[in-house]
């Protein structure tokens, strides 16, 4: 826990100026240079998530994590993860969609940040997992829930691995065709955060090279 706070800082520091030195901040950047620059700055990224990752695992262990649970809309929520995504989704290829079911609100009662948290982590695995084509995000009301799914077109999972994918340090045989990076730690997480809140998540997938979906639902609060 510790390490990772200390990490933090400097890796700030470089995917903010990586940031910076792409979008022409300083000066404009030759083409040759467009590449390397915007795999300093995914790399910084993938070891953002996974410095994350190691902390809320830490606090989850010491049961040091607490929720400040109030009314908070999903809508906003899912309108930061796009934003937080932006970059990674420009300097990827891939594309974002994004649906919802009301245009208003669809409120939960939970801690709007740890819920950004558990689902950021679920759209970074999506994005780490599909090397080409488009990440759909969907929010939707059933049957006294709300249902978020994000669904990729990525490399898919075997049926009988998506249980164990939930478990730390797993990753489905195929992921590591595709990203040698990734810590098995993200769904972990996002599952302790989720069910902490009295959600529920649960993955599908047709099968190798078709994709996944990934659902999370939380009561619907009715003010």
């Amino acid at each position: 826990s510790l390490a990772t706070h200390q990490l933090r800082s400097p890796l700030a520091k470089i995917q903010g100026y990586s940031s910076m030195i792409l979008e022409g901040e300083y000066t404009k950047v030759p083409e040759e240079l467009k590449e390397p620059l915007q795999r300093i700055f995914l790399s910084s990224q993938n070891l953002g998530s996974l410095l994350n990752d190691f902390l809320d695992v830490a606090q989850i262990e010491k049961g040091e994590i607490s929720y400040n649970l109030k009314p908070c809309n999903l809508i906003d929520i899912l309108n930061k993860v796009e934003e937080s995504f932006k970059d990674v989704f420009d300097n990827t290829g891939l594309s974002l969609e994004i649906t919802y079911d009301k245009t208003d609100e669809l409120k939960i009662l939970g801690d709007k940040n740890k819920i950004f948290s558990a689902i950021s982590k679920i759209v970074d695995n999506a994005i780490r997992y599909t090397p080409q084509g488009t990440i759909r995000i969907s929010l939707a009301e059933k049957d006294g829930d709300v249902i978020i799914t994000v669904k990729d077109t990525g490399v898919g999972i075997d049926q009988e691995e998506i249980d164990m994918l939930f478990e730390k340090f797993r990753r489905g045989k195929n992921a590591y065709n595709i990203s040698v990076t990734g810590s098995g730690l993200g769904l972990y997480v996002a599952k302790e955060i989720i069910e902490s809140q009295e959600g529920k998540i649960w993955l599908k997938s047709e099968g190798p090279g078709r994709g996944t979906s990934a659902f999370i639902a939380f009561p619907l609060l009715r003010i």
